[in-house]
């Protein structure tokens, strides 16, 4: 018998993400003119002003990884009312950061992914954090098992599908249903957060590669967005796509005790 090749061996991610995007929502401009102060767990405050629909500033009172203040491109996607999903890319920098503002209850949950070298190649590093908004936090976001034993297809254009299969709260199967990665399977590491009734934070690290996957499921809505982010060793730089799928729970399985 043939062993299987991954396809994250081969296949370039600029292949991979092309067309992963067809069902990503338009992004909105319901956070252009606000400010926020954001209070991390460390006590340091940062400063965020939403200039426009695409551009905010921030700066801070403690040394941040991306320093003292600075300007940005981003996007926000409303996920539900007073619920926004921000994505900002510095690639040149090999960072990527994607988080969940939660206004309605004073919070925000912040993946930061970083490509670091490790000996003669790249790994990825991602970290989470998690802020009050406008004060320090109250009820913070907890990590969920809730996915355990779904199973849901992510239709993300019409040339790429993939099922998910959440086996437990720290790892997921998936297989490539269409597209460049169609055949493939493999199970990755994980970490989930529960953002409102049926809506999670999902983020998985890919085994074969530097890379990380950052998305909200709505398992309500049947949707999913947000940031695939990794390092494409052909070309020696990374590479940030944001997309979104149509998500369809296809079954559930209940364990005894979860």
């Amino acid at each position: 018998m043939t062993e299987p090749t991954l396809a994250t061996d081969v296949i370039p991610l600029s292949e991979q993400f092309d067309n992963h995007d067809a069902y990503r929502p338009e992004p909105t401009d319901a956070l252009a003119g606000r400010r926020l102060a954001l209070h991390m767990k460390d006590g340091s405050v940062i400063d965020v002003r939403f200039d426009s629909e695409a551009q905010l500033t921030w700066s801070s009172d403690v040394e941040q990884l991306w320093g003292l203040s600075g300007t940005d491109d981003y996007e926000a996607i409303e996920l539900r009312p007073d619920l926004y999903l921000v994505v900002i890319g510095r690639l040149e920098e090999r960072t990527s950061l994607l988080a969940v503002l939660d206004l309605a209850h004073a919070r925000a949950i912040l993946n930061l992914t970083r490509l670091v070298d490790d000996g003669d190649g790249v790994r990825e590093v991602t970290t989470f954090g998690q802020a009050g908004v406008g004060g320090p936090i109250g009820e913070r976001f907890e990590r969920t098992h809730e996915l355990v034993g779904r199973r849901v297809h992510h239709r993300y254009s019409d040339t790429h599908a993939f099922e998910h299969i959440y086996l437990s709260h720290r790892t997921y199967a998936y297989q490539g249903l269409e597209g460049p990665e169609a055949g493939i399977a493999d199970v990755d590491y994980t970490d989930a957060y529960k953002l409102a009734d049926r809506l999670y934070l999902f983020s998985w690290h890919e085994r074969a590669q530097p890379f990380n996957g950052a998305i909200t499921l709505d398992l309500e809505a049947g949707r999913a967005t947000g940031r695939l982010f990794g390092w494409e060793k052909e070309t020696g730089r990374a590479l940030q796509i944001r997309t979104g799928s149509i998500a369809t729970l296809l079954n559930e399985t209940t364990y005894e005790g979860l």
